[in-house]
C-alpha cells in the first residue's frame, strides 16, 4: 500500500528528522488514538512481532500497525498532511503545535 505526503506534511516530517532523525509513524488502535498517525523517531520506539508494514511513501517513510488491524486498511492509499493543532503528546509533532492526519 502507499502512503501519500503532501507538502505540508513533508515539511514537518524534514523538520522532526533534523530532530529527531529517521522517523516512523504507526497507526495505533486505541479507543482515542485509532484515527490519527502517530509519529515516532525509529531509534525510540521497537517494534513487535505482530507489527505489520501498512505502506511505505517513495522517500522511504513507513506507516506500521498491529496485525490485528491490517484487515481494517486493507487496499488503502494513506495520504498524509499536517495542520495546526494538538497532536497526541506522544507524537513527536505535539510539541511543536503541528498534528499528522490523513485526508
Amino acid at each position: 500500500m502507499e502512503l501519500i505526503i503532501d507538502d505540508k506534511a513533508q515539511d514537518l516530517i524534514d523538520t522532526l528528522k533534523s530532530l529527531y532523525g529517521q522517523i516512523l509513524f504507526y497507526q495505533s488502535f486505541g479507543c482515542c488514538d485509532g484515527s490519527i498517525p502517530l509519529c515516532y523517531a525509529k531509534k525510540d520506539f521497537t517494534l513487535g512481532s505482530n507489527d505489520i508494514c501498512l505502506a511505505s511513501s517513495t522517500n522511504g517513510i513507513e506507516l506500521w500497525t498491529h496485525q490485528n488491524q491490517a484487515d481494517l486498511y486493507k487496499d488503502k492509499t494513506f495520504h498524509l498532511t499536517a495542520e495546526k493543532g494538538i497532536a497526541n503528546e506522544y507524537s513527536l509533532e505535539y510539541e511543536l503545535g503541528m498534528c499528522f492526519k490523513f485526508l
